[in-house]
């Protein structure tokens, strides 16, 4: 590899201590965006709804065939105009037409045949268009969007097991996670589109007290928020949640879990690109940690969204209890910051008056799946909607059918 780059500086600063202090907040000249959202707290707004940040949004049901069943634990992406979903726990890729819901093709397939794989949903390249498959244990399968095999990529020393990785900028980026977790660095990988290595970034985390321990047992506290409670043979303590890496606005961003900054690769180092100042509100990022309950009057930071013109992000009082969601847009025009109490299940609809819209990327047209039992029940409990014209298309619906996608078209800015 040809170097290894830490971070140091504000970077350091704002992973550690979470930017408290003076806020010194809006845009700065090195590209750090910090929020006050403090502030914010002591000046709740009235709730955000869809209307807030989109224009518009519809459904479209997906055709239900033997062929096609979408099954247990679904997930969703737009590619070239067509619905892209992960079916049947990984073991499928169905896609279907972004317009008519109709079923198009299957990508792919689980198996250690030349050309199968190992069961997750793929990264997209929006550059070359192509589908990466994981093939453990350091392969990636190469497919279109209408299924055609594109080759095998192997990457040079590592191992794909419990692994984030994203595309972007002729950028192959790994991130390993660790249950339990080890002394050390951690480190993102970069690859380019042939897999040759050709960098990696030691992020200086904050090492958890627990690093090195025998650990006793792994409990899961709460599936839906991938949050571990692990407990070591000292009668210690650690939650895990894992790092997020994503793709955002065309660069490479990471948020560190518990941490209120979020990051940006740039070349071959990661920089602050937004922290939220919560102050008093400030969660402790390693000691609060190391508990199971308390710190109900602090803010963990859950997400982070960047667009050219605006920042949406969540926040969380008392995460071991009530779990109270907060969720914030910051207009980078005019330093405005709104927070307001938010549902765990997203954006109320004032749109069309539906169910509520799960949080989604807030650029340009984004999709979410409405599991087709939940629209049936909806529909029962709200016999009036049934005359809404923009629910029209749901009608139809019948509980065992294929989910329902929902599209939203984001404000332009």
């Amino acid at each position: 590899m040809n170097a290894i780059t830490k971070l140091t500086g504000t970077a350091l600063l704002c992973l550690m201590a979470g930017c408290a202090g003076n806020s010194g907040a809006g845009e700065g000249v090195d590209g750090l965006t910090v929020i006050d959202v403090e502030s914010a707290m002591d000046n709740l707004q009235a709730e955000l709804t869809l209307s807030d940040v989109a224009d518009s949004v519809w459904y479209l049901p997906l055709e239900t065939t033997d062929a096609c069943l979408v099954g247990e634990d679904p997930s969703v992406r737009l590619m070239r105009g067509r619905v892209v979903v992960r079916a049947n726990s990984g073991n499928d890729c169905l896609v279907f037409d972004g317009q008519t819901g109709r079923f198009l093709n299957s990508i792919g397939h689980v198996g250690e045949d030349p050309e199968g794989h190992s069961g997750n949903m793929p990264e997209y390249d929006e550059r070359s268009g192509w589908l990466y498959f994981t093939r453990y244990p350091n392969s990636l399968q190469k497919f279109d969007v209408e299924g055609h095999y594109q080759g095998k990529l192997t990457l040079s020393g590592i191992e794909l097991s419990n692994c984030s990785l994203v595309s972007a900028d002729s950028l192959l980026v790994c991130y390993p996670f660790h249950i339990p977790l080890f002394e050390g660095e951690n480190k993102l990988f970069l690859f380019n589109t042939r897999g040759q290595a050709v960098d990696s970034v030691i992020f200086p985390w904050a090492e958890p007290p627990v690093a090195g321990k025998d650990l006793v047992s792994i409990d899961i506290q709460d599936e839906s928020m991938g949050r571990l409670y692990l407990k070591y043979a000292d009668k210690s303590f650690w939650v895990w949640e894992a790092d997020k890496m994503d793709v955002q606005d065309g660069q490479v961003t990471f948020h560190p879990a518990f941490s209120d900054t979020l990051y940006a690769l740039s070349g071959n180092s990661l920089r602050p690109l937004v922290a939220l100042h919560t102050g008093k509100y400030q969660f402790p990022a390693v000691k609060g940690r190391t508990v199971e309950s308390g710190y109900s009057d602090r803010l963990v930071t859950k997400r982070i969204a960047v667009t050219p013109g605006k920042i949406c992000f969540s926040c969380e009082l008392d995460t071991y209890g009530e779990r109270k969601l907060y969720e914030g847009i910051y207009d980078r025009r005019t330093g405005h910051t709104r927070l307001s109490p938010a549902s765990q299940d997203g954006y109320k609809d004032d749109l069309t008056g539906f169910m509520p819209v799960p949080w989604l990327f807030p650029q340009g047209v984004q999709v979410s799946l409405i599991e087709a039992y939940k629209v049936v029940e909806w529909l029962d409990e709200h016999p009036e909607a049934r005359d809404n014209p923009a629910l029209a298309v749901l009608a139809q619906v019948k509980e065992e059918d294929n989910p329902v996608v929902v599209f939203v078209r984001y404000k332009s800015e």
